[in-house]
């Protein structure tokens, strides 16, 4: 089985307590799970759809797979240098950190081909991992780890592709574009029950 899990860290900066509307006692009405299947079945077809999903805390998000003996593992999370005045209205995008230390990954060249900065650095993986709070959500629909880290890694260049109706890249928001939806878009696209997960990530940021 190849794990999906959350992790969550404390951040000087982030989000707000969402509104009622974001409670867990709507997460599973018929309407939000036609949402989250749009969202599947779209990236399957290859079309980027975001999500609408309001930051519920202060807490930094990120997305954690591994490989069924862990010798492979891999953290998501959305990146940038943070000034004092906050991170709304900056260009920011997923990075990708890499625990690979027999170098198996063959499907990343670099930051300009592939749309992503992949930092293969093991003493940050570990810096990062070892922050946060992480919880379990599911396992991957995909069958091997390369065919999980290839799809979360096409909806990562899906992510940062991203541009709004003046052709620019989508900046830090609190309605969609921060760590919190990003981190759920990477989460929803290789997860083996979607819509479960999105009520356990929606709970975890709730704290029930």
């Amino acid at each position: 089985m190849i794990t999906v899990a959350a992790g969550t860290a404390l951040s000087v900066v982030g989000g707000v307590v969402g509104g009622v509307v974001t409670a867990p006692k709507g997460l599973t009405s018929m309407a939000y799970n036609s949402g989250i299947k749009k969202i599947v079945e779209s990236f399957d077809d290859g079309v980027d759809v975001p999500s609408w999903y309001t930051c519920l805390d202060t807490s930094h998000w990120f997305i954690y797979v591994e490989s069924k003996d862990r010798s492979r593992r891999a953290i998501y999370t959305l990146s940038g240098d943070t000034p004092k005045s906050g991170l709304r209205g900056l260009p920011l995008v997923v990075e990708e950190l890499l625990f690979d230390p027999d170098k198996t990954d063959k499907g990343y060249t670099s930051e300009e081909i592939d749309g992503f900065k992949s930092d293969r650095d093991e003493e940050n993986f570990s810096r990062n991992y070892n922050r946060c709070n992480w919880h379990f959500l599911d396992k991957s629909r995909f069958k091997s780890w390369t065919k999980t880290l290839k799809a979360v890694r096409s909806k990562v260049r899906m992510i940062n592709s991203r541009k709004d109706d003046n052709g620019k890249p989508w900046t830090y928001n609190l309605r969609n574009y921060n760590c919190q939806t990003t981190s759920r878009e990477l989460a929803l696209v290789i997860a083996d029950s979607p819509c479960y997960l999105s009520f356990r990530m929606s709970s975890i940021a709730w704290g029930i």
